[in-house]
């Protein structure tokens, strides 16, 4: 039960107009702009996530759509993860929050989350004139005898630096939000953050010590535990990009979504 602001008569706790003045009751106020940016971030990176997830692409490729079809739709995602992580990065700027050292973190989380964006376009756009977007072309060269890693691992000595820096600003940005609120989303958002980074790491961090140790060591050989873990590494990092960084971030982005309906 609940009392009507206007008249004082006790009301039924759900209602929306009282019963004896007809005034309007429990009016939820309108959703803040950061809010309402990051429910629909949210929305667009759940989808995205689903999309690319391993099941979600085996499933699609079970209903036997021509390459130039597949590949295109494919492709379309590598779009949307950019325009969903902005209009996080602007949700978060505009987040409603009144001390001013929190407002600070909110602040650096959304200029992290923006960078990660802005590394995104660098070396999908620029670096590797955007073979994400166009991946039917980039799939149709003479190189069908590799697997989709290797394909994929290609451009990879190229983007090694913006690929890096994205992912450790995203880290941070889930790891200032989870310190700022201990809150189930949060957490999950954190996990989610600190696994894509790690798993750029590993994609990036052997790729430049590579060259680093190369550089240094001029024509030496390079140890054979060395190369293999330099080598390999990679191919982890990648499968943790393509496997569980999607379904772990379809979890998140439901539960952030969620939080604020």
């Amino acid at each position: 039960m609940t009392i009507c602001p206007f008249c004082n008569e006790i009301i039924a706790e759900r209602a929306k107009f009282c019963p004896k003045c007809g005034g309007e009751v429990n009016v939820l106020p309108p959703k803040n702009k950061g809010i309402l940016l990051i429910q629909v971030a949210s929305l667009i990176l759940l989808v995205q996530n689903l999309l690319i997830s391993l099941p979600a692409i085996t499933v699609i490729s079970l209903l036997k759509p021509s390459n130039f079809v597949f590949y295109s739709f494919v492709s379309i995602l590598f779009y949307v993860d950019i325009i969903g992580f902005l209009l996080l990065g602007f949700g978060y700027m505009a987040y409603p929050i009144d001390k001013p050292y929190e407002k600070k973190i909110y602040l650096t989380c959304s200029f992290c989350i923006i960078l990660w964006v802005i590394c995104r376009g660098i070396w999908q756009f620029l670096i590797t004139e955007n073979h994400l977007g166009n991946l039917y072309n980039y799939l149709q060269t003479p190189t069908s005898e590799m697997g989709i890693l290797e394909l994929l691992s290609q451009p990879l000595t190229d983007i090694k630096f913006p690929l890096l820096i994205g992912g450790l600003a995203l880290g941070l940005a889930s790891i200032f939000l989870f310190r700022i609120r201990k809150e189930h989303d949060r957490r999950l958002f954190m996990n989610y953050g600190v696994i894509n980074m790690i798993a750029v790491c590993l994609i990036s961090l052997p790729i430049i010590i590579y060259d680093v140790y190369s550089f240094i060591a001029l024509d030496s050989v390079t140890p054979l535990g060395i190369t293999a873990i330099l080598i390999f590494s990679p191919y982890v990092g990648l499968l943790l990009k393509l496997i569980v960084i999607p379904l772990l971030g379809a979890l998140t982005f439901l539960r952030l979504f969620q939080k604020f309906v």
